[in-house]
């Protein structure tokens, strides 16, 4: 396969990455205060209620929240592999001028 070639649209990388930054943001930004909400409701039941609320709330909440920075993390890298490809583009580029 002598004309095989692997391309990356860096552009195209990059949009992808700032959507996910868009939505995942706007998402933790819902959910912390869907979370607030929720601790204020919860604190209306019975003390002996609370913690077991709580407790189940609360690993829900860690949960949908590390979801979201996986998310965020994963665009930071989506940005980092396009800065690099570029990079070693430009690299290769210099490379071979003369």
């Amino acid at each position: 396969m002598a004309n095989d070639s692997l391309s990356f649209n860096t552009d195209g990388m990059r949009g992808i990455a700032q959507q996910i930054t868009l939505k995942a943001n706007q998402a933790l930004i819902d959910h912390e205060s869907s979370w607030r909400r929720m601790q204020g409701h919860l604190s209306d039941y019975p003390a002996t209620l609370q913690d077991l609320l709580f407790t189940i709330a609360n690993a829900h909440q860690q949960r949908m929240s590390q979801t979201y920075h996986w998310q965020l993390a994963f665009a930071d890298a989506l940005f980092s592999s396009a800065d690099a490809v570029d990079q070693m583009e430009t690299e290769i580029e210099q490379s071979f001028s003369f």
